[in-house]
Order: C-alpha cells, then sequence, then structure tokens
C-alpha cells in the first residue's frame, strides 16, 4: 500500500483539510501560550528563590553574630567563676 505523496493524494474534501489546519494553528497557539506561562512561572520562582537566598543569607550572619556572643558570655561566666574560686581560696 503507498503512502500519499502530496495533500491531494489523501482524499480529503478540502474542509476536512482546513478544519485540520484550523486545528493545528489552535494546537501551536496553545503551545506557545503554555510555553510562555511557564517561562513567566520559571521568572517569578527564580525571583523568589533569589528572595529566600537572601533571607537565608541573613539569617546566617545573625546565627554566627549569636555564636559569637554566646562564646563571649561563656568566656567571661568560665573567667567570672575562676575568679570566685581563687577569691575564696584566698580566704
Amino acid at each position: 500500500m503507498a503512502l500519499p505523496k502530496t495533500h491531494k493524494d489523501t482524499f480529503l474534501p478540502m474542509s476536512d483539510e482546513n478544519s485540520w489546519n484550523e486545528y493545528r494553528k489552535l494546537v501551536l497557539h496553545d503551545l506557545e501560550r503554555l510555553d510562555q506561562a511557564v517561562r513567566e512561572s520559571e521568572e517569578k520562582l527564580s525571583a523568589k528563590m533569589d528572595q529566600l537566598q537572601d533571607c537565608i543569607n541573613k539569617i546566617d550572619k545573625k546565627v554566627v553574630s549569636i555564636q559569637a556572643k554566646a562564646g563571649l558570655i561563656g568566656a567571661l561566666a568560665g573567667i567570672l567563676a575562676s575568679l570566685v574560686s581563687v577569691f575564696q581560696f584566698m580566704k
């Protein structure tokens, strides 16, 4: 069985061929619309990811600051405890 070589060989009436062309245009239009929607969603997601990364960086800086303060307070408490024990030993 030979395959049709041209649209004339398909034996489709003109109205069916026009219907297919219209459907093809509709599908292509929908694909383009969906592609654009995906691109816009990706851009929004990327912007939100950047905002989240900025928040994470700020939190990291605050954690480091709190850790430094906690270390300093711990060191001061250790020194204070040592001084108290030294003064008690001296009595």
